[in-house]
């Protein structure tokens, strides 16, 4: 995360890609949060939307959805 922040997105992105299956990250909302916000700055609003959305469904706490949906709504807008 400190990668895409410090200027290197796309070695982050990769590194965040990579990463996917291990410890079930695939089943985690703050993957896929991450996920939406980084495709979300670089312009790929299309795969920010899709990871999103992943977050929502793997999310148990309502104050993380209310965040996701948020992100979700500055996307559309």
């Amino acid at each position: 995360i400190a990668q895409f922040y410090f200027g290197e997105q796309d070695t982050a992105l990769n590194a965040l890609l990579k990463i996917k299956n291990e410890h079930l990250l695939n089943q985690n909302a703050l993957y896929y949060s991450t996920l939406g916000e980084f495709y979300a700055t670089l312009g790929k609003t299309k795969a920010a939307f899709e990871a999103y959305e992943l977050a929502l469904q793997y999310s148990q706490s309502n104050s993380e959805q209310n965040r996701i949906q948020e992100m979700i709504y500055k996307l559309s807008t």
